[in-house]
């Protein structure tokens, strides 16, 4: 998964308020409502190390905007990125666990960011 500096971390969210990020101790840096910068873990803030290294906090998507987007896709409950037809032969071997994945499941596409 690519990582990011503080600095490019807090440039991102200043240019798209809407991004978090996370690290490697779950911290998550997030804009607030009102535009301040704020470093959450588990509902207390903390100190930002200027040197830490961030990821970019993926939004899931639906089962049918993974399926649609023609890349790598993952549930949350899998390890790794897979191609379609993995997923597809996948949920059909464990009915109906994976069926509530199809449905309930949050679902993620392959970006740059997560490689």
């Amino acid at each position: 998964m690519k990582t990011y500096k503080t600095w490019e971390a807090i440039k991102m969210i200043e240019e798209n308020r809407e991004l978090k990020f996370e690290d490697k101790n779950r911290r998550i840096l997030a804009s607030e409502n009102d535009g301040s910068l704020v470093c959450r873990y588990v509902g207390t803030r903390s100190l930002i190390d200027l040197l830490q290294s961030w990821t970019l906090v993926q939004k899931p998507v639906t089962y049918m905007e993974a399926i649609n987007s023609n890349k790598l896709i993952k549930a949350d409950q899998w390890d790794g990125y897979h191609q379609i037809d993995w997923v597809l032969r996948q949920c059909g071997h464990e009915i109906p666990s994976d069926a509530l994945i199809l449905i309930n499941g949050k679902w993620f596409i392959e970006s740059e960011d997560t490689m």
